[in-house]
């Protein structure tokens, strides 16, 4: 079926004119005047009312799709979901995963399509992602511990910035009764990316608080950190979960279930 779209434009645009004037004149004549010298009459109708219908040939053709060719542009449209994901992810790691898994779906999707620039820039994406994933798996990030107070002015900035996430965590952390506790603040570069918090009892170290910020939170700073806790004479932490995304976290860096307690012997 041919479609002579220009001549529907014309005749679409009739008809709304038509349907206006009709229901204009059943309610105000004000109304009417308006429409016509102002609405009708001026180039705002067609900026208001062509896009809609230059859509027409797109509903017309997709009417007529066959299964196949639906299933292939949802799968398109689940490649640009995931990438759309991956821009709203607070992880550095899930952002890029989610950004390849997208960009790999849209680059097949294209190739399929024939839509080569499109191609184009989600290889590059792919490659882009890939690389920075494995820098971050492979390529030792180098972090800095230092033990400060808790009258530390760096300490009481990052806990008043990052307390509505810390709690999310530790929901019991409040930012008092700090002045006895042993407190580790992690550096990468000059950038404060997490905090540790505990009570120590002889080479026992209770973890209050063992915090990440949510940029660095899947490049286990924490892998760092224990090695360092060890060399400050502590020989043994422990902690209790509040949540489950901390309690698989701790058991993931080796830590054993012990009467609800979680244990890691350095």
């Amino acid at each position: 079926m041919v479609y002579n779209f220009l001549a529907l434009k014309k005749s679409l645009i009739r008809y709304i004119l038509a349907k206006g004037q009709e229901f204009l004149l059943t309610t105000d004549k004000w109304l009417t005047t308006w429409f016509f010298t102002f609405f009708a009459d001026s180039q705002l109708f067609l900026l208001c009312f062509m896009p809609l219908i230059d859509l027409y040939p797109y509903f017309c053709t997709r009417i007529f799709m066959t299964q196949e060719q639906i299933l292939l542009e949802l799968f398109g449209y689940l490649g640009t979901a995931l990438v759309i994901i991956s821009m709203i992810m607070t992880s550095v790691v899930y952002l890029r995963i989610f950004n390849v898994c997208g960009s790999l779906i849209t680059f097949i999707y294209s190739l399929i399509v024939g839509a080569y620039p499109v191609v184009l820039l989600n290889g590059a994406l792919i490659i882009i992602n890939l690389f920075h994933l494995l820098r971050a798996t492979f390529i030792k990030k180098e972090y800095s511990f230092i033990e400060v107070n808790s009258t530390d002015n760096s300490l009481k900035h990052f806990l008043t910035n990052h307390l509505a996430d810390i709690k999310k965590f530790f929901p019991t952390f409040t930012l008092e009764n700090l002045e006895n506790k042993q407190i580790f603040l992690a550096f990468t570069g000059v950038e404060i990316v997490g905090v540790l918090i505990g009570e120590k009892d002889g080479e026992i170290l209770t973890i209050d608080v063992d915090y990440t910020t949510s940029k660095y939170r899947n490049l286990s700073v924490g892998k760092f950190l224990y090695p360092h806790l060890k060399t400050c004479g502590f020989t043994k932490l422990q902690t209790v979960a509040h949540v489950k995304s901390h309690q698989l976290y701790l058991k993931k860096m080796n830590f054993i279930e012990d009467n609800g307690i979680l244990v890691k012997t350095l």
